[in-house]
């Protein structure tokens, strides 16, 4: 579950309820510490940032019976709010599909079910760049994957946290360099010093992650992208380069670069506040 960034719910509704090998599933993943972090002074605190997902129920009784009675509201509620939602997941899509039991009413589910199946795939199709149909099959899904990574880690950055990041970038080997440090950081140990520095003190309310692009090689792949967030403690438009290794059976950063854009047209009026 670490590495996925979309995770797909279809299940039959039992009691207005999902089945309870479903629910044992949830109760013993979606746990304190993975799904969420909880102290008596900050409350929960969501750590599944990024993570998308998409619900399908299906049950017996017509779909007329579901929302006479209010069904579908329910189940959103208690699943996308009381679960994905407190978890920080974003729920895109949801749909009850009644009459399952029928051949016909199967039947109808499936169509449907391949329609939006297909309308998705149509979208991503076609507001894909033109340099990802050079991208092999496994490409794709690298991309996908690393580029899932890298915003998991900004959800969290923007939140005051740098666990993200912590765990992003290679204790085994990494340099680093942004905008205001004087020399290459060369280890790990060094640029975690910064990111104690920083924990719990930068926030934005969005951000915005623009153009990334994965360029690769052999267990090497090379995500650029640029950056733009209003912050507690400055205004971001950088820049981006991150360097991936593959370590074993993860994908680790091993150089990471933030350069502002166009540094020539800003003011500095605070040097200490720049991050």
């Amino acid at each position: 579950m670490k590495a996925v960034q979309s995770i797909i719910l279809f299940f039959p509704i039992y009691w207005w309820g999902m089945p309870a090998i479903l629910k044992g599933w949830v109760d013993r993943v979606f746990t304190n510490r993975w799904a969420f972090e909880w102290s008596p002074e900050a409350g929960a605190q969501p750590r599944l940032n990024g993570l998308t997902v998409h619900v399908i129920c299906t049950g017996g009784a017509k779909n007329e019976s579901y929302f006479k009675h209010g069904y579908e509201n329910a189940i959103q509620k208690i699943i996308g709010e009381g679960l994905f939602e407190y978890v920080g997941a974003k729920v895109e899509s949801f749909h009850v599909f009644g009459d399952s039991e029928t051949p016909e009413g199967i039947i109808e589910i499936m169509k449907k079910v391949l329609f939006f199946s297909y309308i998705k795939r149509y979208i991503m199709t076609t507001n894909a760049p033109e340099y990802t149909s050079k991208y092999s099959d496994e490409e794709k899904k690298l991309a996908e994957h690393l580029i899932g990574l890298e915003k998991k880690a900004l959800d969290r950055w923007f939140k005051g946290d740098v666990s993200g990041y912590r765990a992003l970038w290679s204790e085994r080997s990494f340099t680093y360099f942004d905008a205001v440090v004087k020399e290459r950081v060369e280890d790990f140990e060094t640029i975690n010093v910064f990111l104690e520095s920083i924990d719990g003190k930068l926030f934005a309310e969005k951000y915005d992650f623009r153009s990334p692009r994965i360029q690769f090689g052999t267990d090497i792949a090379v995500l650029t992208y640029q950056l733009f967030a209003e912050t507690n403690l400055i205004d971001m438009e950088y820049n981006v380069i991150e360097v991936f290794q593959k370590e074993s059976d993860e994908w680790r950063v091993i150089h990471s670069t933030w350069s502002f854009i166009r540094p020539m047209d800003k003011k500095f009026p605070n040097l200490q506040n720049i991050v």
